[in-house]
C-alpha cells in the first residue's frame, strides 16, 4: 500500500504506466488467502508458480520478463525495482524520454565483481555454481530498466541458460551477455540509501533500504512544491548496501 499511495501512484495519473507486483507462492494458505483478496481488491499482482524466496528471486525475475514480454509487448521500457525502493518515476521517464536506447539494461553498473567463496557470506557462490573467476558486468538488482526491445531476447536466453540464484547478475550479467545486450550505466540508479528527503529526490532515480515510514517522507516531501530545496538539502549521506 505504501507503494501503491506513493511513488508507484503516478500509474494511476499516467496511463503510460503499467504498475505490478510479482509475488511466487507461499505453502501458507492463510497468506494466499491474503495474496488473493488483495489481487481481487486491486488487480495489481502477479503470481507465478515458485517458492517466493532468495534463493529463488532469478525465477520471480525471468517471470516478469515472460509476463512483460506476453502482455506488455509494446512496452519501450520494463522497470524492476525491489520493494524497499524509492523511485522517482517522473524524474525516470524523463531520463528514458532523452535516452531513447535500443538493447540496453539502464542501471547502475557493477563491473570486476567476484563470486563470495566465504561460506559463512548471504552471497556465499560455490565454484560449482559459477566456474569463472570475474561475473561479466550487470547492473545492481535492487532496480533496474530494460528497453523493451530487450524484453524477449533476455527472457529466451533465460530459458537456455543455466540458473543462476543471484537475479541481477544472472538477468543483467550472463543473459545479457548472451543476448548480446549493452549496459547504460547511469549515476540516478543507486543501491545506497540517500537521505530520506524529497529535496535529495529531486534530482534522483533510486535509493534503497527505505522502509515505509522513510518512502511517505520522501514522496509528501517531493509532490510538496512549497518547499525550497537549497543546496544544503540535497547533500546525499549514502550507507552502503547490496541486496
Amino acid at each position: 500500500m505504501t507503494i501503491r499511495e506513493t511513488w508507484g501512484s503516478v500509474a494511476n495519473t499516467n496511463k503510460e504506466i503499467a504498475m505490478v507486483f510479482m509475488l511466487g507462492k507461499t505453502s501458507d494458505s492463510n497468506i494466499q488467502q491474503q495474496i488473493l483478496n488483495e489481487s481481487n481488491a486491486y488487480h495489481d499482482i502477479i503470481q507465478e508458480d515458485f517458492v517466493d524466496s532468495y534463493r529463488n528471486l532469478s525465477y520471480k525475475s525471468v517471470a516478469m520478463l515472460k509476463w512483460s514480454y506476453t502482455y506488455c509487448p509494446s512496452a519501450q521500457y520494463v522497470l524492476k525495482a525491489d520493494d524497499d525502493m524509492f523511485v522517482n518515476l517522473e524524474y525516470l521517464l524523463n531520463v528514458l524520454k532523452h535516452k531513447r536506447l535500443k538493447d540496453t539494461v539502464i542501471g547502475m553498473q557493477i563491473t570486476g565483481a567476484r563470486p563470495i567463496q566465504d561460506k559463512s557470506s548471504k552471497w556465499y557462490t560455490p565454484k560449482e555454481l559459477f566456474n569463472g573467476t570475474v561475473y561479466p558486468p550487470y547492473c545492481s538488482g535492487t532496480s533496474y530498466v530494460i528497453s523493451g526491445d530487450s524484453v524477449e531476447k533476455l527472457y529466451t536466453a533465460s530459458l537456455d541458460t543455466p540458473y543462476f540464484w543471484l537475479e541481477d547478475i544472472f538477468i543483467t550479467g550472463i543473459c545479457r551477455t548472451k543476448a548480446n545486450i549493452k549496459i547504460s550505466n547511469d549515476y540516478g540508479f543507486t543501491y545506497d540509501k540517500p537521505t530520506a528527503s524529497g529535496c535529495v529526490f529531486r534530482s534522483r532515480i533510486t535509493g534503497h533500504r527505505y522502509n515505509e515510514n522513510e518512502i511517505r517522507k520522501i514522496w509528501t516531501e517531493l509532490v510538496d512544491s512549497s518547499i525550497s530545496c537549497t543546496p544544503t538539502h540535497v547533500n546525499t549521506k549514502a550507507a552502503s548496501s547490496k541486496s
